[in-house]
């Protein structure tokens, strides 16, 4: 009874268990790499880090090594998530950081859809008078014409927006996202940043997904699994 059990409750957790989000570090993706959630495709990865730790010591470099890029999905969306493992944290006076992270975001054929709109959200945290942080996206990139940008920060005077979202004028299958992240303290203040989000919006019925057939190696386990309690009834007779 007890081997019956455990053999149904192995099937159940294979039919229940959720997909994991890819995950990959952003130094595996320069030079030509891709992650594809479903039928979104990222790819065409850029980074450049400003920082000028020879002459600042106090600045925060950030490596690609150090940014973490993971994907999920619904039904009408899929998202982009860098999270900065370690956390990008100023504490010291002057510290500052400043860098870009471009990517392309496509439709892959045979899917029609498209992308609408794109939002950004993340944690973003400032303390004292003297400090800010931002993160800037645009669609399109930078300098487009009539290109939106989303952003999202935290600075005196301007407060705090961990969310921004625009939609395009014309829903498109393919679109470059150019992004700058940065921040500075002055005396006495902090500021940090380790996570942000874009989402696209997709016009467009989902493609139709293929059934998941179960692991080759799940009949031999039940099989075994059968094979122990005959073993196991056979003691068990007088």
């Amino acid at each position: 009874m007890f081997l019956r059990t455990a053999a149904m409750a192995f099937i159940i957790s294979l039919a229940t268990c959720p997909a994991q989000a890819a995950s990959v570090t952003l130094s595996s993706l320069l030079g030509g790499g891709s992650v594809t959630e479903g039928d979104v495709t990222f790819g065409t990865f850029a980074f450049l880090d400003l920082s000028d730790v020879a002459s600042y010591p106090e600045d925060r470099e950030v490596a690609p090594s150090e940014v973490l890029i993971s994907t999920s999905a619904t039904a009408s969306s899929v998202t982009l998530t860098a999270t900065f493992d370690p956390s990008i944290t100023l504490v010291a006076d002057g510290a500052f950081f400043k860098f870009f992270l471009d990517f392309v975001a496509s439709v892959d054929a045979p899917s029609t859809r498209q992308i609408s709109g794109v939002s950004l959200t993340g944690d973003i945290i400032h303390a004292g008078s003297d400090s800010g942080v931002e993160a800037v996206y645009a669609l399109g990139g930078f300098g487009s014409i009539g290109g939106p940008e989303i952003e999202i920060f935290s600075a005196p005077g301007f407060g705090t927006q961990i969310s921004d979202g625009a939609a395009l004028g014309t829903p498109v299958s393919a679109l470059l996202m150019e992004g700058k992240s940065e921040g500075g303290i002055g005396f006495d203040s902090s500021a940090h940043l380790s996570t942000y989000s874009l989402t696209f919006d997709l016009l467009g019925d989902p493609p139709v997904t293929t059934v998941v057939p179960l692991p080759a190696g799940l009949p031999l386990l039940l099989a075994g699994l059968g094979g122990l309690a005959l073993v196991r009834r056979r003691h068990a007779r007088p």
